[in-house]
């Protein structure tokens, strides 16, 4: 992860996280490629099931997961995310 390990420091610190930690989940998680979105379909109908309210939601803000760290989007909106569902 050397090639994010500015933005791996930093976001450790501002955090109060273990730099090697979050290192470590981005490599599990995106395998350190940057631009990398997994959608999972079934996740957002078991989601509805839970939470029906949400019905009228792009399912993309439920069930994707986005970047490196495969953060969901509603979390990575809360973050300052700003990008596409």
């Amino acid at each position: 992860m050397r090639a994010y390990q500015a933005e791996i420091d930093a976001a450790a610190g501002a955090h109060g996280l273990d730099a090697d930690l979050v290192a470590a989940v981005v490599e599990q998680e995106s395998s350190g490629w940057a631009s990398a979105f997994r959608y999972e379909p079934d996740f957002f109908d078991r989601y509805l099931k839970n939470n029906p309210a949400y019905a009228n939601r792009n399912p993309r803000e439920v069930s994707a997961s986005y970047n490196l760290m495969q953060t969901m989007y509603t979390t990575a909106v809360e973050h300052g995310y700003d990008g596409p569902p």
